[in-house]
């Protein structure tokens, strides 16, 4: 009886503890994929707006759908964390037009990110978080 219990508290142990040490990691990994994959998020991007939704996404394939909304061209730049700010660039969406419609699709890591729309005056910011 004694060596049962002792065996499922092992199996629990081990059940608890595996994606606990899984999750572990200082940076969230990124990287492109190819389209059409897991969650979307769509990017309003203007002189004035960088507004992305949802804000939440689950890790793993994201498509980031941008649409320009303002009277000139922007870029949509994604950007994960590196040295304790949002320094490493991901992918970008060089030449958003007005009303143009253009998509990226990157691989999150569990963390925080940052979409930046910049036009020539103005940058914009907006953040996503992948969990």
């Amino acid at each position: 009886m004694g060596t049962s219990r002792g065996r499922l508290s092992l199996t629990v142990a081990a059940f608890l503890v595996v994606p606990l040490m899984a999750s572990c990691g200082s940076e969230p990994a990124a990287s492109p994929t190819s389209p059409g994959q897991g969650e979307v998020v769509r990017v309003m991007s203007g002189e004035e707006e960088c507004g992305a939704s949802p804000y939440i996404v689950q890790a793993g394939s994201v498509t980031i759908t941008a649409t320009g909304v303002g009277n000139v061209a922007a870029s949509v730049t994604l950007y994960g964390p590196k040295d304790g700010a949002f320094a490493e660039q991901l992918d970008q969406i060089t030449v958003l037009a007005p009303g143009a419609t253009k998509s990226m699709t990157v691989a999150l890591g569990l963390g925080a990110y940052e979409i930046r729309c910049k036009t020539d005056d103005t940058e914009n910011r907006s953040r996503i978080t992948a969990v």
